[in-house]
């Protein structure tokens, strides 16, 4: 499979609904805004879409995202469109949550990460506190700077943005699939 496969609006929607994932929300960036607005359009629309690197004073991002809202109104979404600014603001503006204090013998959960595995199906895996930590707990000796690609939902671009802040250190992330 290709990645214009892997990734296309059909199969992300077809993973959402057959897997019963239902998120609450979709992130997409502004290069993945079609997409995005193609695969809620086709059938799974959440509360909410949130553009990530979203900038109003860009002519073409504007002209973008103005024209994905054209599309979710005229397909009868109902479904918040938000930059990620203003999702922050909004959350910003609700009442603080309970801070969970984990007993002694608990490992709560702490992250999961999306992997393909050997089966080449997205699942996936969740990480208590006790195994996420040894990044933190074993960090280079040496302060590193790092131009980051691989997304954060991987184990390799997670890992490495913490041993590198582990270790004092500096990541720089790309903000396009093309690197630039």
């Amino acid at each position: 499979n290709t990645p214009d496969v892997l990734y296309s609006p059909a199969r992300l929607r077809s993973l959402l609904v057959a897997q019963e994932a239902e998120p609450r929300c979709v992130a997409a960036s502004i290069e993945a805004l079609d997409e995005a607005v193609e695969m809620i359009v086709g059938g799974y629309a959440p509360p909410s879409l949130v553009v990530l690197d979203y900038c109003a004073d860009d002519d073409d991002q504007r002209e973008r995202f103005e024209r994905a809202a054209t599309a979710l109104a005229a397909a009868g979404v109902k479904i918040q469109l938000l930059a990620l600014g203003e999702a922050c603001a909004l959350g910003k503006a609700l009442p603080a949550p309970t801070l969970h204090v984990p007993a002694a013998t608990e490992d709560p959960l702490t992250t999961i990460y999306y992997t393909s595995g050997s089966t080449g199906s997205p699942k996936g895996a969740m990480l208590g506190e006790r195994m996420y930590g040894i990044a933190w707990r074993a960090p280079d000796a040496r302060p590193l700077i790092v131009l980051n690609y691989m997304p954060m939902n991987h184990s390799f671009g997670r890992i490495l943005s913490l041993r590198t802040l582990a270790a004092g250190g500096t990541c720089h992330f790309t903000a396009k699939t093309d690197l630039s």
